[in-house]
């Protein structure tokens, strides 16, 4: 994302293709400071959960860390790597998250710079997310995978196989109907396809939310490996996910400029 409220929701940063990272009072609207780089056009930036620091990686593909209230650098941190597609802190700001085209996922101490874990993903992350309790990181590419953050351990693939799903109705349906069948197996890949474009725990831990490139969110029951809820309803793409923060409901925010409140089921 290049467009982020801080964690106090006091202020609204946005980062630009020229390389200026602008910090706007988010209640008089009047501009605070800006903060510039060598890079231009930033791909991605995120916040520490208590707001005292920024990531912010640009087209010169160098992870940068950044002292929010004084505005200084305090790592540059440059890997290996191309492409650079997401960042993320763990809840407790000591570990970051990247992933980048290569399919490789690194976690780097926040404190010291060091690239403390390298995950060879192979699937082209292109969103994360940590659990409450910073033990499991979710990634999203072309599957959703979970991964021990101490270990670097992959622990489960969650996907949903149209093809099984429906293979058993195509046997059990007349010659007649099968090509129907085939064209709405089509149309149900077609709305499961690609990237999944944001990843979201429940404060619980319990549940992820997942939304796919075409808009369709699905709830994941992580102990069951099993799609407990599908919502779908915005009229154009959606690009953000969130729990309120009892976990009772899940908003979604569309380019359709709706943002859509939906009831999570609780799993017990």
């Amino acid at each position: 994302s290049t467009l982020l409220f801080s964690p106090d929701n006091r202020t609204i940063i946005s980062a630009s293709w020229k390389g200026i990272i602008n910090f706007w009072d988010y209640t008089t609207a009047e501009h605070k400071q800006k903060l510039e780089s060598q890079t231009m056009e930033y791909h991605s930036i995120a916040f520490s959960s208590d707001g005292r620091k920024l990531a912010s990686v640009g087209s010169d593909q160098t992870i940068r860390l950044w002292q929010t209230d004084t505005l200084t650098e305090i790592h540059s941190l440059a890997a290996d790597t191309k492409d650079v597609l997401s960042v993320a802190f763990s809840p407790d700001n000591r570990t970051l998250a990247t992933s980048d085209s290569n399919g490789l996922v690194r976690l780097w101490d926040v404190i010291t710079g060091e690239n403390r874990l390298t995950i060879p993903n192979n699937w082209g992350v292109s969103s994360m997310d940590f659990s409450p309790n910073g033990i499991l990181l979710a990634t999203g590419g072309m599957n959703v995978q979970l991964w021990h953050t101490q270990t670097g351990e992959h622990i489960l693939t969650l996907e949903q196989n149209p093809n099984k799903m429906i293979r058993g109705e195509v046997r059990l349906v007349a010659q007649d109907r099968e090509e129907m069948l085939k064209v709405e197996l089509l149309e149900f890949n077609k709305s499961i396809g690609g990237r999944q474009k944001s990843l979201a725990f429940s404060p619980d831990g319990n549940t992820l939310a997942v939304l796919h490139e075409k808009g369709v969110i699905r709830l994941w029951d992580i102990e069951t490996q099993e799609v407990i809820q599908t919502y779908t309803g915005h009229k154009r793409n959606v690009e953000e996910i969130a729990f309120s923060p009892d976990g009772k409901t899940l908003a979604s925010g569309s380019w359709d400029g709706t943002i859509l409140i939906w009831d999570v089921p609780q799993v017990e």
